[in-house]
């Protein structure tokens, strides 16, 4: 409500709340009197994130849309700062700069990311990732303080996907498969609030299926992006994906059988062609776990397999708290669902 910009209409998403949030919302917008436009998009159940996203997407009357997570907060000038990068770099979408504090102390994590200019302008996503103090803002995997254009989300059916845990992460991968023109500025706009539980500390069987159909959504989609400069980000965005999937079954399901099957049903569902190695951008790291495809399927599962744990100890070292939380069993109707 203390934003400065005044074309500014904010829809507050109620996906059956079980607390009092959207009746001190109700209270909030009742005693307004300022230039903005309220709605409140009420859900007739609970179907999480990002049916609330895809309700926002759809229902937003504006140009451009802002996503806000409802722990974090913005700076009054946020949406301006934004608007008016937007109108100079005519850009797909705008990023701002975020600080992280702490939930509930409010002390500092991170500062901003001091840039070199005013912003940054990318029409490649290989200049984006070359780009250090992108990388070090930490945005590209994220939905939020992005200032984004409500036509190229609906031309390129960029919605989420439903029922799975990392659904912002796949959703960002879809977005740069797109080709947008990135800006980057170097404004505070966005005050991300990290709880104890934004560093995973549990791993479920949930979280296993979230990531094989990550997978599933990269290759499905993927196959279908036309050919361009960027092509390399499609394919080593599928291959990240898969290997992904493979790791946490390796590393994370106690059945051993779980690595085998999941590792055949990718060899049906997915063949590279030669670009994967051809292409320069392509990280060399993904081009050498990837030698497996070269080779027949029970010896390409094995050679993974040697990469995968090799990859294990170094994990284990660098996330000892991870490598900690108990292997999981699936259920007996895990793989009819994920199918």
């Amino acid at each position: 409500m203390a934003q400065d910009y005044e074309q500014l209409e904010v829809l507050i998403v109620d996906d059956c709340t079980p607390d009092q949030s959207i009746s001190i919302v109700e209270k909030m917008i009742s005693g307004y009197e300022g230039p903005h436009t309220y709605r409140i998009i009420r859900h007739a159940k609970n179907g999480g994130q990002s049916a609330a996203r895809n309700s926002g997407i759809s229902e937003a009357a504006g140009e451009l849309i802002y996503f806000l997570d409802s722990d974090d907060y913005i700076c009054e000038k946020a949406i301006s700062n934004l608007v008016e990068l937007y109108i100079e770099t005519h850009a797909n979408i705008v990023v701002g700069n975020l600080k992280i504090v702490d939930y509930q102390t409010k002390e500092v994590i991170r500062d901003s990311i001091q840039l070199s200019s005013s912003y940054y302008f990318f029409s490649s996503l290989k200049d984006l990732y070359a780009c250090h103090d992108v990388i070090r803002m930490g945005v590209n995997g994220v939905p939020w303080n992005k200032l984004i254009e409500k036509d190229f989300l609906l031309k390129n059916e960029l919605l989420f996907d439903l029922g799975i845990i990392f659904e912002d992460d796949i959703w960002n991968y879809k977005v740069y498969c797109c080709k947008p023109k990135i800006a980057v500025s170097s404004s505070l706009t966005y005050i991300y609030r990290m709880r104890p539980s934004s560093i995973m500390t549990t791993f479920t069987e949930h979280h296993f299926y979230s990531s094989v159909k990550c997978a599933d959504i990269a290759i499905l989609y993927g196959h279908h992006v036309q050919q361009s400069s960027d092509h390399w980000f499609v394919i080593n965005g599928i291959e990240r994906y898969i290997i992904g999937a493979l790791y946490k079954s390796f590393d994370k399901v106690k059945s051993k059988d779980t690595y085998s099957r999941l590792y055949r049903r990718y060899r049906k569902k997915h063949r590279p062609s030669f670009e994967l190695w051809s292409n320069l951008h392509v990280p060399l790291a993904t081009k050498v776990k990837s030698l497996h495809y070269l080779l027949p399927c029970i010896l390409g599962e094995k050679l993974l397999l040697c990469f995968l744990k090799r990859q294990q100890k170094i994990m284990r070292k660098l996330y000892p708290h991870q490598a900690a939380l108990p292997t999981i069993e699936l259920s007996d109707s895990f793989w009819s669902e994920i199918e």
